[in-house]
């Protein structure tokens, strides 16, 4: 998938070094602790996930101060308020429908199955290693 989305994948953060932005995206305390590891001197690691109401150790000492870095969180329903002039919600709507365009997020979609189909497929849907990240469903 990410060869597809021309997206370098690494097995390990440990391969990554000094990078000046972190997008950090799993959802769980381990990553975070990658993010800001391979987090170069004042760099920002841009928080993506949602934790709900779950509390996440992060470690705030040792690097995350002596390499002055930033921890910046990011939420999808809102736009950052010195964007806000320029970006109107059509504005955003039609960059979003442009970028859905893209071919190539065809390789995150799983094959359609019937909304009737689904309560048979649905430990494979919400297992543990789910084969793309999202389950188109068929309500017809």
């Amino acid at each position: 998938v990410c060869e597809q989305l021309g997206i370098r994948y690494l097995d390990r953060a440990d391969e990554l070094q000094d990078c000046d932005l972190v997008f950090h995206a799993s959802g769980s305390s381990a990553g975070l602790r990658d993010a800001i590891a391979i987090a170069g001197r004042q760099a920002s690691i841009i928080e993506l996930s949602w934790y709900g109401s779950r509390s996440v150790e992060v470690p705030l000492g040792g690097a995350f101060h002596s390499q002055q870095l930033r921890l910046i969180s990011c939420q999808v329903g809102h736009i950052e308020a010195s964007h806000q002039p320029r970006w109107s919600h059509s504005r955003r709507l039609a960059s979003a429908l442009t970028l859905l365009a893209d071919e190539r997020l065809e390789s995150l979609l799983e094959s359609a199955i019937n909304f009737t189909d689904l309560p048979q497929s649905l430990g494979t849907i919400l297992g543990d290693q789910p084969s793309k990240l999202c389950q188109i469903i068929n309500y017809k």
